[in-house]
């Protein structure tokens, strides 16, 4: 079993990822890795979709217009308990009006449910967040494994002559 315990995309695009893989029931090995290589559209939006989760986590109450200002940059999990309850804390960035460097927002943590019997709601994740932290782990997975984007390459139609001098010493 594969599990995803670190992943972030910096402002210059490179992706930092760390996860465990397990060794025994209760053992497991670290890995991690750096990568200049893009996500897939399809999870680099995916992190969008977690800004309305920090806005109401941080109690921020962002009007709408302007959720564009908030920027989720990084996910980091934990699993603990017997039942290795998944726990995350998500890093954002929020554009200010009258500063040039944003404001760095780390939420705070959260788990899908109680490690035991009882606990404080304020301790569980908003409602369906868990369901989409599955979703974007699956995405990561994809991304651990070599999914990445595509760039596209400019293929021409005119043909480039190509000219190779041979020096003789």
């Amino acid at each position: 079993m594969r599990r995803i315990t670190r992943f972030k995309i910096n402002k210059a695009g490179k992706v930092r990822c760390e996860y465990e893989i397990a060794r025994g029931e209760e053992e497991f090995d670290e890995y991690g890795f750096t990568s200049k290589d893009k996500p897939v559209p399809e999870l680099e939006n995916k992190f969008k979709e977690f800004g309305e989760y920090v806005d109401d986590i941080c109690e921020l109450n962002l009007e709408e217009h302007q959720m564009y200002r908030l920027e989720v940059r990084g996910f980091s999990f934990s699993y603990a308990g017997d039942k290795e309850v998944m726990g995350c804390t998500i890093t954002a960035i929020k554009k200010l009006s009258n500063s040039n460097s944003p404001l760095i927002l780390n939420t705070p943590h959260k788990i899908a449910e109680f490690y035991s019997d009882h606990g404080s709601e304020k301790q569980l994740m908003p409602d369906g967040m868990y369901d989409d932290l599955k979703e974007l782990c699956e995405l990561i997975q994809k991304y651990i494994d070599g999914e990445r984007a595509q760039e596209k390459l400019n293929f021409s139609e005119e043909k480039t002559e190509v000219t190779v001098e041979i020096i003789q010493k």
